[in-house]
């Protein structure tokens, strides 16, 4: 079906709508029509009804972990209210714990052993780029942080890297539950949004688990070594978090410097006497700065 268009004002341009799909959908002058750009095409439908997801489920046999998993799955998902059905006072108090990580998500009522959770929100329209942007800030500083600590082994500090990773994932996985509630109508961003939330999320979890490894490890001292690959890992998320806000080839070319540097580290670590704990963490962080890189590799051919 082809419509021409008709120029207004010496610059508007408008088409008119079928007559037959006018009347199947009931509209009549004055309605608000929703318009979504999905690359070169434009898509032409009544404006979506946001849908109130809600769920009803038993979780007397979950474990803690259980719980957190599927809650979050749930959260991630959209939905808006969920109703469970728990064991005792103690389940309920894990079912608290859960929640107290996922933004919005609060115990409105409890009745014996149900209780209803909702999305207590006032509005859902926040700015995505915005929460991202404060993701990646937040790993940023706690690169360097993890970069202090373990020059001095500091381990208090290492403990405190850990929580930043709680943080993290209330962050993310509140994006994505935007993300899921159709808060970005252009699909492409949608998808590549997705990808670089869950990456980042990956990102942080990882320099969680380098800290934990080095309060594990028990070690007195960190080789040179150690500390030249967390100086590039702290570079190669610097690197992404300009490039994802401004795109510069000249970046790319600096991340790849950043890989061939990996390369001749890890070829002075065969050399020396790193111990085995110590290998396993530097394998985290040159993982953490592949993944960091290819990311940011990935992103610029979106963009």
């Amino acid at each position: 079906m082809k419509r021409k268009a008709i120029q207004l004002a010496n610059q508007t341009l408008v088409i008119s709508l079928p007559s037959k799909w006018v009347k199947q959908q009931g509209i009549k002058k004055g309605d608000e029509i929703e318009v979504t750009e999905e690359e070169n095409r434009l898509i032409i439908g009544e404006p979506k009804k946001q849908e109130h997801k809600k769920i009803e489920i038993d979780i007397i046999n979950y474990s803690i972990s259980m719980l957190y998993r599927h809650l979050r799955a749930l959260y991630r998902e959209g939905y808006d209210e969920l109703i469970l059905k728990f064991k005792n006072i103690a389940q309920l108090n894990e079912i608290e714990e859960v929640i107290n990580n996922l933004i919005s998500f609060e115990i409105v009522e409890q009745i014996n052993n149900k209780c209803i959770i909702k999305d207590i929100s006032v509005s859902q329209t926040k700015d995505i780029n915005e929460l991202i942007k404060r993701v990646f800030i937040i790993i940023i500083s706690m690169c360097e942080e993890l970069q202090n600590s373990i020059k001095d082994l500091e381990i208090n500090k290492l403990k405190e890297i850990i929580k930043i990773d709680t943080q993290i994932n209330r962050l993310t996985d509140y994006i994505l539950r935007l993300i899921n509630k159709n808060i970005i109508k252009e699909q492409m961003k949608t998808r590549l949004l997705y990808f670089i939330t869950m990456q980042l999320e990956y990102i942080g979890d990882n320099f969680k688990i380098i800290a934990k490894k080095t309060i594990e490890s028990n070690l007195k001292r960190f080789d040179m070594i150690t500390i030249k690959l967390l100086n590039e890992a702290y570079n190669s998320i610097n690197l992404f978090y300009l490039n994802f806000y401004k795109p510069d080839e000249s970046l790319i070319k600096e991340a790849n410097d950043i890989k061939e540097s990996i390369n001749l580290i890890y070829r002075d670590i065969n050399k020396s006497k790193i111990s085995k704990n110590e290998i396993e963490i530097c394998d985290i962080i040159k993982h953490n700065i592949y993944m960091i890189i290819d990311t940011l590799d990935e992103v610029r051919v979106a963009l």
